[in-house]
């Protein structure tokens, strides 16, 4: 059999990343590429890529609905003998775009997107049991060369995900999972990527949140399971953690395995490699996982100094009347009063700066737009200072209790006289104080 380059790719939305898939096609070059989540119908992704896949030599099947899930091959070994769905599988309600199969170079390929399972013990999860059976009960009637790619949403072992306290009751982890999945894969099917790297830490799928891909905190749940008579003619199997780098990234990243000949080498388990440090066990969480957490002595001093500047915030603003470098440190106490309450909150419910929101990056943006915020407020007061002079009513701004920035707007803009009551609904009331 000649020579073949397969990879699988969950895309996460197959046109948001056509520039990052055709780029990658171009380079990596794959004989038969499996993707999953297209999610576009047959025509729309036709419409989307069928020309520009041409081009490059690629026959296309695809088996897709709006808005959700879709499954496709592409191949330059042939395609032949396409079957789409799942024969005998559970529906929710109806059957779901979550299978394509076809023949590419002697192999059959299946494209598979395995449902996510959302919540154990849900409707979702046992969904997810039995579509896996059915599964299993598909390949295990299949021919003798046969390859299933693609997102198994199951982590076979706690070697696949970064920290297994940190996936505690979680889906992808379970018991049931993985049995469901070793059962399958007991049916003559090889890990190719396991096997070749037992000892590795690979992952293929990264959090889009809290850093997760640069801390190197994934799992690893897009597989590349071969038959016997495949897997002996494995040659290179590795993750591209290239992909996953850059602007506009797949979640995901693409497995490739090479069959009878490596065109780069055997090269992995990743590539590149990581660079983030192994994270200690129980130093990380999800960013989903429930908030818990106590205060600290530290958490409660930064709550004092908050208050106090907020308090000081509405002190100042009030008695401010016409100053307005008072009202300008005033608005910029409350700003920066509130982003500390924020970030001990998040610290207190157990995330991380990064959970939070609030990496190294994230905390200096969120200072400059509390600043920001002070010193825009400041220039509004200017700005309606000089108009109010320039229609010849000057303005002694006597703060209105519970009157906000709208009232010193409502004085400039309509003319009134000095001290002139503001009518509520031009006080625009809690706008600032």
């Amino acid at each position: 059999m000649a020579k073949l380059r397969v990879a699988t790719w969950n895309v996460n939305s197959v046109k948001q990343r056509i520039p990052r898939l055709l780029p990658w096609l171009d380079d990596r070059r794959p004989d038969v590429v499996c993707l999953q989540e297209t999610k576009l119908t047959d025509q729309s992704f036709m419409d989307a890529l069928g020309a520009a896949l041409g081009t490059r030599g690629y026959e296309i099947a695809h088996h897709g609905e709006a808005q959700w899930n879709g499954v496709a091959i592409l191949s330059r070994a042939g395609l032949d003998d396409v079957e789409v769905g799942l024969p005998g599988g559970p529906g929710f309600p109806h059957q779901e775009a979550r299978l394509i199969a076809a023949t590419c170079g002697g192999v059959r390929v299946y494209s598979v997107y395995v449902p996510n399972g959302r919540v154990p013990d849900s409707e979702h999860y046992y969904y997810k049991l039995a579509w896996l059976a059915a599964l299993d009960r598909l390949l295990q009637a299949g021919p003798a060369a046969r390859m299933v790619c693609g997102d198994m949403n199951i982590a076979p072992a706690d070697a696949d995900v970064f920290d297994p306290d940190a996936y505690r009751g979680q889906t992808h982890v379970t018991a049931p999972e993985r049995t469901a999945l070793a059962e399958l894969a007991g049916h003559g099917l090889h890990d190719v990527v396991r096997e070749r790297w037992p000892a590795s830490r690979v992952f293929t799928y990264w959090d889009y949140r809290a850093g997760m891909f640069h801390q190197d905190l994934g799992m690893r749940i897009d597989l590349v399971l071969a038959s016997d008579a495949v897997a002996a003619r494995v040659r290179a199997a590795w993750v591209d953690r290239q992909a996953r780098k850059g602007s506009g990234p797949s979640d995901h990243a693409p497995v490739i395995v090479d069959l009878d000949e490596a065109p780069d080498g055997d090269i992995g388990p990743v590539v590149p490699p990581p660079s983030a440090p192994v994270v200690r066990r129980g130093a990380a969480k999800l960013p989903q996982a429930p908030l818990t957490g106590m205060p600290t002595t530290w958490g409660w001093r930064v709550v004092v100094i908050a208050s106090i500047l907020v308090v000081f915030g509405n002190a100042a603003g009030v008695a401010a009347g016409p100053n307005v470098v008072t009202f300008s440190w005033a608005a910029i106490a409350q700003s920066a009063g509130t982003l500390l309450i924020v970030i001990v909150a998040s610290r207190w419910c157990g995330l991380t700066w990064a959970e939070a929101g609030i990496g190294r990056t994230n905390l200096l943006r969120s200072s400059l737009i509390g600043a920001g915020t002070g010193l825009a407020l400041a220039a509004v007061v200017l700005l309606a200072l000089e108009v109010g002079a320039r229609l010849g009513s000057p303005i002694t701004y006597q703060p209105l209790r519970g009157a906000s920035m709208g009232a010193v707007l409502a004085h400039a803009l309509v003319g009134l006289p000095p001290q002139t009551a503001i009518p509520e609904e031009l006080a625009f009331r809690g706008l600032l104080l």
